[in-house]
């Protein structure tokens, strides 16, 4: 459903429009934890890279309470950029008792050229992205693959000898790319998993390809059910898919 047909729909709690320079306001529940991950995380926020590409404090609590309660062991994230949304999922995978395997794709390109934070740069984004997994004793479930996501998803996931159970795509944003990623791992996904995408208003988010993703391959299959969330404090959106069959 277009959000223009939605009697509610909220576009963002922040009070003026994000601009060049902004940082996401870390809440109270982080900043006040005392455990390590948690730490990582608002140091991470403070860095001027993680606004607005990186899944907000609010987001990434939400996206972690959805591990918590899922308890998916076998978890793939397309698209990691610094690092963020990668340390929220594993946050709560290493409470498990189970095996569990967090594997990340992304292309990790140098920023240099980001315009929400002009003269800032973040070179081998990968690096720091592996510092601070290890800072918080993750290394030994999570695993980074850099590449390209249409090479890297058949790749990777051909090898492994179980169906994933919990996917995170939030990589390339084009209306093909974001499409290719959905087609080329949906095949391995366990009956019952879930698919969770980021940056799925594009009024609000400014990409389209998540949403077209939606609009012409998932919502019109009967082979998924479908939860569009909205967010705050920039309602840039997630959509929950379960596959059904």
């Amino acid at each position: 459903m277009k959000t223009d047909q939605l009697e509610f729909f909220h576009s963002g709690t922040m009070l003026d429009d994000p601009k060049p320079g902004d940082k996401w306001d870390v809440p109270r529940f982080l900043s006040s934890n005392s455990s390590e991950w948690a730490k990582v995380l608002v140091k991470i926020y403070e860095h001027p890279m993680s606004f607005p590409g990186s899944v907000s404090p609010n987001m990434g609590n939400l996206l972690r309470a959805l591990i918590m309660n899922i308890v998916p062991r076998t978890v793939v994230e397309v698209g990691s950029y610094i690092g963020i949304s990668t340390l929220w999922i594993a946050s709560a995978m290493a409470d498990y008792e189970y095996n569990k395997k967090l594997y990340c794709i992304d292309t990790f390109p140098n920023h240099t050229d980001n315009p929400w934070c002009p003269g800032v740069t973040l070179n081998d984004p990968l690096e720091f992205m592996k510092e601070n997994i290890k800072k918080c004793g993750y290394q030994d479930f999570v695993e980074i693959h850099k590449g390209d996501s249409l090479l890297l998803i058949n790749e990777l996931l051909s090898n492994i000898l179980k169906p994933i159970d919990f996917v995170f795509i939030d990589g390339d944003h084009s209306k093909e790319g974001c499409l290719s990623d959905f087609l080329n791992i949906e095949k391995y996904i366990a009956t019952g998993g879930y698919i969770l995408f980021h940056d799925v208003f594009p009024n609000f988010c400014g990409v389209d390809g998540p949403f077209y993703t939606l609009q012409n391959k998932i919502i019109p299959s009967d082979k998924y059910e479908i939860c569009q969330i909205y967010t705050s404090p920039l309602n840039f959106g997630f959509a929950l898919i379960r596959k059904l069959k």
